[in-house]
């Protein structure tokens, strides 16, 4: 709600304004909802090739079979990453 003057100095005239902003609020909840779901199912992956790169420069990449399994497994969470549709 809002109180605005019609006529300043004049306490009797005054324009009350309502308005509902329910449906306002529902929309920001669910942005905010939208922008977490995307954030978690980016964060998740990256997550994971970040650990198998670290993996990989700890020593594992020396290791011709582990390291062609986390580059195989790498290179799915990519594509994942930037399938469309």
């Amino acid at each position: 709600m809002i109180a605005v003057p019609i006529a300043p100095g004049k306490s009797s005239a005054t324009l009350i304004l309502f308005q509902d902003l329910t449906e306002l609020r529902n929309l920001q909840t669910m942005r905010r909802e939208l922008i977490g779901n995307i954030s978690h199912d980016l964060k998740t992956p990256i997550a994971g090739i970040k650990a198998m790169v670290e993996t990989l420069q700890d020593g594992a990449i020396n290791d011709k079979k582990a390291a062609m399994d986390f580059l195989t497994r790498i290179d799915g969470e990519v594509n994942r990453l930037t399938q469309n549709g």
